[in-house]
Formats: C-alpha cells, structure tokens, sequence
C-alpha cells in the first residue's frame, strides 16, 4: 500500500490579494510538491464573504446572482456520511454510492497535523493524488450540500447542474487552520441551496484542504 504524507500544505502565493501565510501556516509544510490541477468551474467573485448561498442564475460574463425562493427545509431529506466507515488512507470514490454519491481525487485519513484537526469521529477526506481540491458528484439531482472544511488557503466551493452548469457557489475569505490566528474556526461549515445539483466541488487555491464532514438533501418526495 503506498504511503501518502499525511495533510501536507504547499505554502506559495497568494490568493486574491490575501496576505502572505503566517509564520504558523508556514510551519505546516510537508514537504510534498503537489501538482495542482484546475478544476471546470468559473472563477469565483472577489473576496465574496458568505459561506452559505441560495439558487443561483447565470448573469453577464462569468458572473452569478441570486434567486429570491430558498427551498422549504421541511421538504428535504438530509442524508449525513460516516467517514468512519473508511480506512484510514483508502482511496474513497464509490464506498457511499449506496446513498447516491461518489467522490474523486479523495483520500481517507486520521489527521496527524493538529492543523486540521476532524470534525466528528476520526477521518477526514484530503484532496489526493492531486492537492487542494476534491469533487462529489450525485446520481440524481440534490436540492442542498454542507461540507465542513479546514484549509490553508481561501476554499471556493462550486455547485452544477446535470448539464455542468453553475447554479450556486460560496467562498471562504481566509484560510482556517486549528492554532492559527485566523477569524474563522476549524472545519467551517459551507452550505449551497439550488434546485438541481448534480455535483459539487471543493477548491483551495494553491492550498490543502480536508473535509471533515458532508450531508446533501434530496426533496422528501424523490427519497421516497
């Protein structure tokens, strides 16, 4: 079985104007030269500020606005992962397509770096063999997906329809590492809403991210 250095950070450039890492982000290099891949999704608006984000529809350029009709909560039915389920470093792909959802470039780990610390139990997912990114897609549309994230860089999380069009995106203004001195607490909970949601993906730029937890929500009438 091959060894993957445990949540590795890549410390570099900056993102978005953000200040250069701190001297305890720096701290966390592993060592690990990760290649960074892009992944299909539009850039991001400028230091956008919230962490959750309703239906949205494609506007002028590459830009997205709102909807103004967030869904009933007491319509869907949220569906949470057990992470524990896995093995620590187990390439993690199809294990829960049993509740409709199958991972890419996600391995499965107990942090050792206290950096990123777990949101419940033990594992987490890390974005591997490729840094800073990992993807979930979903074999029928969902109406809401909640991703607790932890990382050394900004995080874009960015949501498409079946026809790989963007319906909904939030970002994180700072990065979020356990014993540093960011405003923003350990696996931060990023939530977008919209009507059909086939897959979501989760982007630190020039970063490392874990995933310490995920739940999606399928309306009560097409979980029946």
């Amino acid at each position: 079985m091959a060894e993957y250095p445990d949540v590795p950070v890549a410390p570099s450039s900056s993102f978005y104007g953000a200040p250069a890492p701190s001297e305890a982000e720096a701290e966390l290099d592993f060592g690990l030269e990760a290649e960074l891949t892009e992944p299909s999704f539009s850039e991001p608006a400028a230091r956008a500020g919230v962490f959750e984000a309703h239906s949205l529809g494609v506007a002028a350029g590459s830009e997205l606005t709102a909807a103004r009709s967030p869904l009933s909560q007491d319509a869907l039915n949220d569906i949470e992962l057990d992470f524990d389920e896995l093995q620590t470093f187990e390439t993690v792909s199809t294990q829960f397509c049993h509740l409709g959802v199958t991972f890419a470039n996600a391995i499965a780990l107990v942090p050792s770096n206290p950096a990123f610390p777990s949101h419940s139990g033990q594992l987490v997912l890390m974005g591997c063999p490729k840094g800073g990114w990992l993807e979930a897609t979903f074999d029928q549309p969902v109406q809401r997906v909640s991703g607790h994230i932890t990382s050394s860089r900004p995080t874009v999380m960015a949501a498409f329809d079946e026809h790989n069009r963007p319906v909904a995106q939030t970002q994180t203004p700072a990065a979020n590492l356990a014993g540093s001195d960011s405003s923003q607490t350990p696996n931060l909970e990023m939530t977008l809403t919209a009507r059909r949601i086939s897959r979501v993906t989760f982007y630190t730029f020039d970063g490392q991210l874990t995933l310490g937890a995920f739940s999606f929500a399928q309306s009560n009438r097409r979980a029946s």
